[in-house]
């Protein structure tokens, strides 16, 4: 992949991830302050992203973000899964919205037993068929957790246990076979979940041959010596003002310890 291929590729996840507004805004860190937590949650899809992913799995990418901010991050992983990536993620408490645009989804009760695995549209109505009645205005992902945590009561059955949905998983997966094992999904991207307007918004991916990936190599020793050198030292002159006043700090701090012994000899020191 040449260049022109490579700032192709940057472009196109830049406008999924809308974070064209901020290409070239610093990042930040606790001294220095950059872009919004949710913006900082994109740009760490996008370093995947921008590597063509078959495959990516990310631990809670909504934590800490309002809804709103949650939705798009969502989104950018939807377009990400339609254009041909399995995208596995794990969430909690997730909005209604951002439940819908899931394709498969897997429910685990405590010990990590599934009591639900399959279409993000089949879940309410498994769970209304085995006796659980989500009430009027509440949300349905909210109410699948409250009926895995044992705070919904089954209908006809009052001493019903959280401990039994593993059961009537198990004894519904056994009358309807497989049928309900998650990996299909329209469009074929297997597991993934994520979602958006995927109208005005295109992703350019370059798939290697087999031959090709054959041809990779890794950097040499000196190369790689020379790229990540270049970099800490960038890092370093980004943060000239931090440098110096722990420059200074630690100055102030030896002066202070040199005060302190200043009438000792160094006789003394030796007995």
């Amino acid at each position: 992949m040449n260049t022109a291929d490579r700032l192709a590729v940057v472009a196109d996840v830049l406008k999924v991830l809308e974070l064209e507004r901020i290409q070239h805004s610093i990042i930040g860190n606790a001294e220095v302050r950059g872009i919004s937590g949710g913006q900082r949650k994109r740009v760490n899809i996008g370093m995947e992203m921008v590597a063509d992913p078959s495959l990516l799995f990310l631990d809670e990418p909504t934590s800490g973000l309002d809804s709103t901010t949650s939705f798009e991050v969502i989104g950018a992983l939807k377009t990400l899964s339609r254009k041909g990536a399995n995208v596995i993620s794990v969430l909690h408490q997730p909005s209604y919205q951002i439940f819908e645009m899931f394709d498969d989804v897997i429910f685990l009760a405590r010990g990590g037993f599934s009591v639900y695995v399959g279409p993000a549209a089949g879940a309410l109505g498994y769970f209304t068929s085995s006796g659980f009645a989500c009430p009027h205005l509440v949300n349905p992902a909210d109410f699948f957790m409250d009926v895995i945590a044992g705070k919904v009561r089954r209908e006809g059955e009052s001493d019903f246990a959280a401990e039994g949905l593993i059961g009537l998983w198990e004894q519904h997966s056994f009358a309807h076979g497989s049928s309900h094992d998650a990996g299909s999904v329209d469009g074929g991207t297997g597991g993934g979940m994520g979602g958006g307007n995927d109208d005005d918004k295109t992703l350019v991916m370059y798939k290697m041959s087999p031959e090709v990936l054959a041809s990779v190599r890794p950097r040499g020793f000196w190369t790689s010596l020379w790229w990540f050198a270049t970099r800490a030292l960038t890092q370093q002159f980004r943060a000239l003002d931090q440098q110096l006043a722990d420059f200074l700090l630690e100055a102030f701090a030896g002066v202070l310890v040199g005060c302190l012994y200043v009438h000792v000899q160094f006789s003394d020191l030796t007995k």
